[in-house]
Protein backbone atom coordinates (compact mmCIF):
# COMPACT_ATOMS: atom_id res chain seq x y z
CA UNK A 1 0.00 0.00 0.00
CA UNK A 2 0.87 3.18 -0.85
CA UNK A 3 -0.05 6.68 0.59
CA UNK A 4 0.16 9.99 -0.89
CA UNK A 5 0.29 12.63 2.01
CA UNK A 6 0.27 16.67 1.05
CA UNK A 7 0.16 20.09 2.95
CA UNK A 8 -3.64 20.58 2.41
CA UNK A 9 -4.14 18.49 4.48
CA UNK A 10 -5.01 15.44 1.83
CA UNK A 11 -4.07 11.99 1.76
CA UNK A 12 -4.95 9.46 -0.37
CA UNK A 13 -4.48 5.39 -0.71
CA UNK A 14 -2.61 4.53 -3.50
CA UNK A 15 -2.41 0.61 -4.59
CA UNK A 16 -4.32 -0.35 -1.48
CA UNK A 17 -4.75 -3.94 -3.12
CA UNK A 18 -1.43 -4.37 -2.28
CA UNK A 19 -0.90 -5.55 1.17
CA UNK A 20 3.18 -6.32 0.60
CA UNK A 21 4.99 -3.32 0.87
CA UNK A 22 3.81 -0.13 3.22
CA UNK A 23 4.85 3.23 2.61
CA UNK A 24 4.19 7.45 2.22
CA UNK A 25 4.97 9.39 -0.79
CA UNK A 26 5.51 13.15 -0.20
CA UNK A 27 6.59 16.12 -1.46
CA UNK A 28 7.80 19.21 -0.14
CA UNK A 29 6.84 18.43 3.70
CA UNK A 30 9.01 17.67 6.37
CA UNK A 31 8.42 14.46 8.31
CA UNK A 32 7.01 16.80 11.13
CA UNK A 33 4.82 17.66 8.67
CA UNK A 34 3.78 14.26 6.99
CA UNK A 35 2.65 13.38 10.55
CA UNK A 36 0.42 16.51 11.12
CA UNK A 37 -0.91 15.86 7.83
CA UNK A 38 -1.65 12.08 8.35
CA UNK A 39 -2.78 12.91 11.80
CA UNK A 40 -5.09 15.65 10.84
CA UNK A 41 -7.18 12.73 8.80
CA UNK A 42 -6.79 10.17 11.67
CA UNK A 43 -4.38 8.56 9.80
CA UNK A 44 -1.34 8.80 12.42
CA UNK A 45 -0.17 8.82 15.93
CA UNK A 46 3.03 10.16 18.34
CA UNK A 47 5.98 11.83 16.66
CA UNK A 48 7.90 11.07 13.38
CA UNK A 49 10.23 8.71 13.48
CA UNK A 50 13.54 9.45 11.54
CA UNK A 51 12.17 8.71 8.31
CA UNK A 52 8.93 6.76 9.93
CA UNK A 53 5.63 7.40 10.74
CA UNK A 54 3.20 5.38 12.82
CA UNK A 55 0.08 4.72 10.72
CA UNK A 56 -2.93 3.48 12.90
CA UNK A 57 -4.05 0.18 11.55
CA UNK A 58 -8.08 0.52 11.94
CA UNK A 59 -7.68 3.68 9.88
CA UNK A 60 -5.42 2.04 7.22
CA UNK A 61 -8.37 -1.05 7.03
CA UNK A 62 -11.57 1.33 6.77
CA UNK A 63 -9.86 3.40 4.25
CA UNK A 64 -8.55 1.07 1.83
CA UNK A 65 -11.84 -1.37 1.77
CA UNK A 66 -13.57 0.96 -0.20
CA UNK A 67 -10.70 1.34 -2.36
CA UNK A 68 -12.09 -1.31 -4.45
CA UNK A 69 -9.59 -4.02 -3.12
CA UNK A 70 -9.98 -7.55 -3.96
CA UNK A 71 -12.36 -10.43 -2.29
CA UNK A 72 -9.07 -11.86 -0.02
CA UNK A 73 -7.76 -8.69 0.84
CA UNK A 74 -9.19 -8.80 4.36
CA UNK A 75 -6.80 -12.09 4.91
CA UNK A 76 -4.32 -10.62 3.01
CA UNK A 77 -4.25 -7.95 5.50
CA UNK A 78 -4.31 -9.69 8.76
CA UNK A 79 -0.71 -11.43 6.78
CA UNK A 80 1.28 -8.34 6.56
CA UNK A 81 0.00 -7.42 10.06
CA UNK A 82 1.30 -10.84 11.43
CA UNK A 83 4.28 -10.09 9.17
CA UNK A 84 4.34 -6.50 10.86
CA UNK A 85 4.74 -7.94 13.89
CA UNK A 86 7.02 -9.85 13.32
CA UNK A 87 9.67 -8.07 12.36
CA UNK A 88 8.71 -5.24 15.12
CA UNK A 89 6.71 -2.68 12.83
CA UNK A 90 3.10 -3.09 14.96
CA UNK A 91 3.09 -1.72 18.01
CA UNK A 92 0.38 -3.74 19.71
CA UNK A 93 0.15 -0.79 22.69
CA UNK A 94 -1.30 1.60 19.78
CA UNK A 95 -2.17 -0.59 16.83
CA UNK A 96 -0.03 1.43 14.85
CA UNK A 97 2.31 0.13 11.69
CA UNK A 98 5.71 2.04 11.16
CA UNK A 99 5.52 3.39 7.50
CA UNK A 100 8.57 4.79 5.88
CA UNK A 101 8.45 8.26 4.07
CA UNK A 102 9.53 8.60 0.39
CA UNK A 103 10.19 12.45 -0.81
CA UNK A 104 8.83 12.44 -4.38
CA UNK A 105 10.87 16.00 -4.50
CA UNK A 106 14.28 14.31 -3.83
CA UNK A 107 17.11 14.49 -6.71
CA UNK A 108 19.38 12.19 -7.46
CA UNK A 109 22.38 12.69 -4.76
CA UNK A 110 19.82 14.52 -2.44
CA UNK A 111 19.98 12.97 1.53
CA UNK A 112 17.42 13.91 4.24
CA UNK A 113 17.90 15.07 7.94
CA UNK A 114 15.69 13.21 10.61
CA UNK A 115 12.96 15.80 9.81
CA UNK A 116 12.53 14.82 6.36
CA UNK A 117 14.72 18.21 5.73
CA UNK A 118 16.84 18.21 1.78
CA UNK A 119 20.34 18.01 2.64
CA UNK A 120 22.20 19.08 -0.49
CA UNK A 121 25.79 19.18 -1.09
CA UNK A 122 27.60 22.13 -1.72
CA UNK A 123 29.36 22.43 -4.91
Amino acid sequence: MKLQADAEPHVEILEADDCTRLHIVSSGLTGEQVLQSLAARGAALGHPEPGHVRIRVEWLRASAQPSGVGGDWPARFEQMLRYSQDRGWLEPGTQTLAAHISWADTAPGDKRDSAGGVLRDRQ
